[in-house]
């Protein structure tokens, strides 16, 4: 009587296991096979770049990028540290303006630069090259830890 039991609790067990594996893959597959996944992660987060007559380095972001999302700005990291205050935020672009005027004498032509623009949770690291008065991203790497 016992062996009884304990056949029908490991076939219980079998047919739990079998269910699981059948159900839990193709829903992951699911998952990252759906269209607005795939597209999203690969699209660069980075429009454009430029600096201006007066000096002022315009970032534009991608903001609708849903698998990729960029919190509250609060630093920009080119040529030196500074807290971004203000920016601009709509649903397709995020906008961020900052004066370099007292670092303009610091950027060479063909030479690379690291910029990064934080928010609070993650960050995004560009590998750029400054050519002809702007800047033109060779790397992107994104990091978000929340």
């Amino acid at each position: 009587m016992d062996r009884k039991q304990h056949k029908i609790t490991l076939e219980k067990f079998i047919f739990l296991i079998i269910l699981v594996f059948s159900l839990v893959p193709s829903g992951c597959c699911f998952l990252f096979l759906m269209p607005r996944y795939g597209k999203d992660f690969k699209k660069p987060l980075v429009k454009s770049i430029s600096i201006d007559s007066n000096n002022i380095v315009t970032i534009i972001l991608d903001n609708a990028n849903k698998s990729k999302r960029i919190g509250e700005i609060h630093a920009l990291d080119l040529l030196s540290f500074s807290s971004v205050l203000e920016y601009e935020k709509n649903d397709d672009e995020i906008i961020i303006k900052k004066d370099i005027s007292k670092y303009k004498e610091k950027l060479t032509e063909d030479n690379q630069y690291r910029i990064e623009i934080k928010w609070y949770g993650g960050h995004l690291f560009l590998e750029t090259v400054f050519q002809n008065g702007q800047f033109t991203v060779l790397k992107e790497k994104y990091l978000d830890r929340i």
